[in-house]
């Protein structure tokens, strides 16, 4: 799992992105990008982009807690899925929970992600067992419990 993100964010360095605010999260173009996160509409905020993602899956992708931070606040919808071929289905949380990052998994959850949603039937507490990441399990069920 962890290696088709590591093809989608290299795929998005090699071809550049549809949106300029995907290409300034790529490119570690923080400043740029924390603009126009303020400054785009909520439902371009949300569309899906290059690959199927949209510029909360790219900014997960990057790990930029940042951008992720700003978007939350922006109220962005934190449980699109990706609507690429390779990646159809996969959540913002499904992929930091791949990408083993703690600190986004919590960010995301107590942000509301929905933690229950499927990607060929597997939850987001599947993935972190498959990946054997402890610190995501504890956080996926810690909040299960809540």
């Amino acid at each position: 799992m962890r290696y088709l993100l590591l093809v989608a964010i290299v795929f998005l360095c090699l071809t550049g992105c549809k949106s300029p605010i995907q290409n300034d999260i790529v490119f570690s173009n923080q400043q740029d990008a924390l603009s126009k996160v303020n400054s785009y509409s909520l439902r371009r905020l949300n569309q899906t982009q290059g690959l199927g993602l949209t510029i909360l899956h790219t900014a997960v992708i990057a790990n930029d807690i940042q951008v992720v931070k700003a978007l939350i606040n922006r109220k962005v919808n934190l449980d699109i899925k990706t609507s690429s071929l390779n990646n159809s289905g996969l959540t913002a949380l499904h992929i930091a929970v791949q990408s083993e990052s703690p600190e986004m998994v919590e960010l995301l959850l107590s942000a509301g992600a929905d933690h229950e949603i499927k990607f060929k039937n597997l939850s987001a507490l599947d993935f972190a067992e498959i990946v054997n990441n402890n610190k995501i399990i504890e956080l996926l069920i810690n909040h299960s419990n809540q």
